[in-house]
């Protein structure tokens, strides 16, 4: 399995918990899933990668959603910018309410034939049949409209089920298999990879409600919060680039904090110091941990 192993030297990761979004990981040519009709292979993926993130204690919010947001073609590195991005990044976050939106597909599930040169004099070459695993693996940040991952992976394994085999993907047995363990173990090392990419970014939430001069954030105990923390507002901007899209930016409000009065397991109940005029509901906020927690 190739996985990015670039370390985090420089990353200090925070104590608060982010939100995910996991959508649907697509096949991107389905004529290839015929051999062994693994036409629900993506459904698995998807599934796979949701158990794994809710798992871990990084990412005690997470939503998956059986829709695929991803086109293949318009995900394309050089595509990954510009209005669209921007567009289905806010979309998002005022859909689902998730920082972080995990996209994907399945490159490739094509199958080869692996020759093998026998040393005996009068023994025929071993033939093994084959398959490729090959996973886009995408990070959205649909606060800061950006994508903050971005890696393919790829392994091959042993094909052990004739052409006309249909294989039940339900049934453990297969993902028992070298081809089906080679799988999981990819999208485990995915899941390293994003959990270790997203673990440095910075935190945002928004302001939800407003009710009686108390500002509702969409962030509680459950994420990290506690009423010895405070909240910084940020205003989104969209600045011109010479021959570039506009590029949106998030820039901090520096008049005040905003305190913690009272938390709940979701959303925490801020007060304002001195910027309540600039305080409107889903303007953006970011957590700020307490010295001592730091």
């Amino acid at each position: 399995v190739n996985v990015n192993l670039t370390p985090l030297f420089d990353c200090k990761p925070q104590r608060f918990q982010k939100r995910l979004l996991v959508t649907h990981f697509a096949l991107l040519d389905p004529r290839q899933a015929a051999t062994g009709a693994l036409y629900n292979l993506g459904t698995h993926i998807t599934q796979r990668f949701a158990q794994q993130f809710k798992g871990s204690p990084e990412f005690p919010d997470v939503i998956q959603i059986a829709e695929s947001l991803t086109q293949p073609n318009m995900w394309a590195a050089d595509a990954l910018s510009g209005a669209d991005l921007q567009t289905k990044a806010t979309y998002l976050r005022d859909t689902y309410g998730q920082q972080f939106a995990l996209f994907g597909y399945i490159r490739d599930i094509s199958l080869f034939e692996q020759v093998s040169e026998s040393d005996a004099l009068f023994s025929s070459d071993e033939v093994a049949l084959r398959r490729n695993f090959t996973l886009q693996v995408f990070v959205l940040d649909t606060f800061r409209q950006r994508v903050i991952f971005d890696e393919s992976y790829h392994s091959e394994a042993d094909w052990p089920y004739d052409s006309h085999y249909r294989v039940d993907t339900s049934n453990s047995l297969f993902w028992r298999s070298d081809f089906g363990r080679m799988v999981l173990n990819t999208v485990n090392a995915a899941v390293s990879d994003v959990s270790s990419a997203i673990a440095c970014e910075p935190t945002f939430a928004r302001i939800v409600n407003i009710y009686n001069q108390q500002y509702v954030v969409d962030m509680g105990a459950s994420h990290g919060i506690t009423t010895q923390d405070s909240f910084q507002l940020y205003k989104q901007q969209s600045l011109p680039v010479l021959m570039a899209p506009t590029k949106s930016v998030m820039l901090p409000v520096e008049e005040g904090r905003l305190s913690v009065t009272h938390i709940g397991d979701e959303v925490s109940i801020i007060s304002n110091e001195g910027i309540e005029g600039a305080l409107q509901l889903f303007d953006i906020v970011a957590p700020i941990a307490r010295k001592s927690a730091q």
